[in-house]
């Protein structure tokens, strides 16, 4: 005890003194090392290789690199998969140092033993990659690297930039195995990091750009009355009518024109006068708030597919997507196809908002019914547990709401376009819910990741409607059940996989793209509701003033044609009180649009100026011309 047998003595130098541990270096036997080269690569990481003693003439430049695990020969084997660094490393030059460099008569080979080169301890040994131009590029690439590279030269719109990834998570998995196998080790914690930042972080949302959204009344019953079946002429017993009614109902979808105003987030709450700076400052006290002032329902019709509960996607959006084949004879050899997707203008749609515009009004949400039994049922109760999977909302709807979202974003500004409602409706029972979406889900549609078919596409769906009808109906029903009931449903596959509670996963749960939002009621300006001084609507504001096609019924016109003829005989120049009917009976923005196909542009013009001075209580001076009437009563058929 005390002493112990194996103390160094003093004597000894500090080289003599350090631990074995202390010559290994990494890449290489290091028991008798007497030289350490860095290699520096061509994506900036530097690793050291040992040199064995003794070694110096015998071993080349090509074994060092081999050691650190970089190859830059030209060889390319079938079947090989190529990432950015392998493409980087053909051809590249090797440089000794940072100033000097080979000369292109004497340059640097793999075949150079490390005696015929400059080399010491600690000497730096750097992998110069050569400038490459779009032809190598492309020669030295496959055919899925061009497909990709020609879908990041495209410039895809970002909802929201501080969200969007510049990589998919497929396309930084093979970039990481590709240099993990190249360098004969695995990935570092920089390399898991780097993945993970490639992937969607999707977390619950508690606040969106608006707080509460007032829903007009009269439009909504429109709509819910619009979704029903033609009452029968004959009465059937009540239990026989209300399973025909639920049977027959048909799911549709409306657009919400309205304003984005700035009101109290308590709007009772007494106004205090400020006496001091100590006193709060009332802009905290402020909320943005919807109020939907028409909604408008395009005419659709249901989707070809054996999902009877599906509505009419490609009725509501501004851009369609469809599908063009065109063969070529050389493609018509190989056996293969070319699919070419443009993207084509809802006109509908496009001149709605235009009158909207002219109405002074913004598109400012959409409204959707559904007839399905969305509550807890088979998977449902197993994955989110019993009474707590009903909802409203479903994939299909959450896609279909951020493809509307960014199309009003691209026209009205990121800011402004954001502020987009999402209404849910229950068919059977009229129960209304809204919501928002979060920015994170948005994004995600815009990069794909969620993606689910909407059925937009006439010829596809066609082309559906012949496969199944050329196969047996046993068959088709078999399919639709793994098929149609599944996708889109609460739980949607990601193209990629997605971080959720910080798991990695490619199944989403929709209610974490939602955002709830508080709902109230009002009657719109231009849903045709003719208020009155009670603020009532009339008795028959439910009753649709347009068909199925978008035209104006016939009880329409001649109700119009009544008022036109009323305010002819009761109005005079300096007054508007014998117009305030038929302004009245105009401040209907489904009559404005029906009209709008009837009348001429200038004609439409002036009768948008005068209604919209009509709403906002501009009413003395405000006249409709004899000659506008005139014109009103010959397309009316008066």
């Amino acid at each position: 005890s005390g002493s112990r047998s194996n103390s160094v003595p003093s004597s000894l130098s500090f080289s003599q003194k350090r631990a074995p541990w202390m010559n290994i270096a990494r890449g290489g036997n290091t028991d008798n090392a007497v030289m350490i080269l860095r290699i520096r690569d061509v994506d900036g990481s530097i690793k050291r290789i040992a040199v064995p003693s003794g070694q110096e003439t015998t071993w080349t430049i090509g074994n060092v690199l081999q050691q650190a695990g970089i190859v830059i020969d030209d060889k390319e084997e079938e079947g090989e998969e190529i990432g950015e660094i392998e493409l980087r490393r053909r051809g590249a030059k090797i440089q000794i140092g940072t100033t000097t460099s080979a000369s292109d008569d004497d340059p640097i080979t793999l075949e150079k033993t490390l005696s015929d080169l400059p080399l010491k301890h600690g000497s730096l040994v750097n992998i110069i990659p050569l400038p490459q131009t779009k032809e190598a590029l492309s020669a030295t690439t496959t055919k899925e690297d061009e497909s990709s590279l020609r879908q990041n030269q495209k410039q895809r719109y970002n909802p929201f930039p501080e969200l969007a990834k510049s990589a998919s998570h497929t396309t930084v998995s093979k970039r990481m195995r590709a240099i993990s196998r190249s360098s004969k080790r695995g990935m570092s914690y920089g390399d898991i990091v780097s993945l993970r930042s490639s992937m969607h972080t999707v977390e619950p949302q508690s606040e969106g750009p608006v707080t509460r959204i007032y829903v007009c009344t009269v439009g909504a019953e429109r709509f819910r009355n619009g979704c029903l079946p033609p009452t029968p002429k004959k009465k059937k017993a009540k239990k026989e009518d209300q399973e025909q009614k639920e049977q027959h109902i048909q799911n549709r979808v409306a657009l919400l024109f309205g304003t984005i105003n700035t009101e109290r987030t308590e709007v009772e709450k007494r106004r205090y006068t400020r006496t001091s700076l100590s006193t709060p400052l009332e802009e905290k006290d402020y909320c943005r708030a919807a109020k939907v002032h028409a909604i408008w329902e395009p005419p659709q019709t249901p989707p070809i597919s054996t999902n009877v509960h599906r509505y009419d996607a490609s009725s509501i959006l501004h851009t369609l997507e469809e599908e063009d084949q065109e063969e070529n004879e050389e493609e018509e050899q190989n056996g293969e196809k070319k699919i070419k997707k443009k993207n084509k203008v809802n006109l509908k749609v496009k001149r709605a908002i235009e009158l909207a515009d002219a109405l002074g009004l913004v598109p400012i949400g959409w409204i959707f019914t559904y007839t399905d039994n969305r509550s807890t049922e088979g998977k449902y109760a197993q994955e989110v547990g019993a009474g707590e999977g009903s909802l409203p909302v479903h994939g299909r709807d959450v896609v279909l709401a951020a493809n509307i979202q960014m199309d009003n974003m691209k026209r009205l500004g990121a800011d402004n376009g954001k502020k987009f409602i999402t209404l849910a409706m229950n068919g059977n029972t009229g129960e209304t819910e809204a919501f928002q979406l979060s920015d994170v889900s948005v994004q995600m549609v815009a990069e794909k990741v969620l993606h689910v078919d909407l059925g937009a596409s006439k010829k596809k769906n066609k082309k559906k409607q012949q496969e199944s009808s050329d196969k047996g109906q046993g068959k088709a029903t078999t399919k639709s059940k793994g098929t149609n009931d599944d996708e889109g449903g609460r739980f949607v596959k990601t193209s990629q996989p997605i971080l959720v509670d910080s798991k990695e996963t490619t199944h989403l749960d929709t209610v974490l793209c939602l955002v709830n939002t508080a709902m109230l009621g009002h009657v719109g300006t231009f849903s045709g509701g003719g208020t009155n001084a009670k603020n009532t609507p009339a008795p028959d504001a439910a009753t649709s003033p347009v068909k199925k096609n978008g035209m104006l019924t016939m009880k329409t016109k001649k109700r119009l044609l009544q008022m036109i003829s009323s305010s002819s005989t009761s109005a005079t120049t300096s007054s508007a009180a014998g117009d305030s009917d038929i302004l009245e009976g105009l401040c209907d923005f489904h009559t404005l649009l029906a009209l709008d196909s009837m009348l001429g542009k200038d004609d439409m013009d002036e009768i948008c100026r005068l209604v919209k001075k009509w709403s906002r209580g501009q009413r003395r001076g405000t006249v409709m011309g004899d000659k506008l009437k005139m014109v009103l009563q010959s397309v009316l058929g008066g």
